[in-house]
């Protein structure tokens, strides 16, 4: 997707369920989260999907995703369930996850047409 694509599919995001924040770094825009509540038939309706955390190429592993994620859990989350997915296909996703404490919790299956 280029940056008009994902601009779009934002703005439709945020204009019907999602809300988000952006992570700056001395006024600078250096990522983002969408979330929103969890469905009312999850386990817990108190807690918060996380449908996108990014940040900027540039500015990761440097400490920077793991400082946003905690200013999120503190100031969005606030002591709430936390519900994400992170694909197979992103390794790297799964260990930064996993790394501040997440677990799995499940697993999704998919049925590709063309190879059934």
């Amino acid at each position: 997707m280029d940056l008009e694509e994902i601009e779009v599919r934002l703005r439709r995001w945020l204009s019907v369920h999602y809300d988000a924040v952006v992570f700056e770094l001395r006024s600078e825009p250096i990522g983002y989260a969408l979330y929103r509540p969890t469905d009312a038939d999850m386990n817990n309706p108190d807690g918060i999907y996380l449908r996108q955390f990014f940040i900027a190429r540039g500015h990761r592993r440097l400490g920077h995703g793991s400082t946003a994620i905690r200013l999120f859990l503190d100031q969005v989350v606030r002591g709430r369930r936390l519900v994400l997915e992170a694909l197979n296909s992103n390794p790297a996703g799964q260990a930064f996850w996993r790394s501040l404490g997440m677990r799995a919790y499940s697993v999704t299956f998919e049925l590709d047409p063309d190879a059934a």
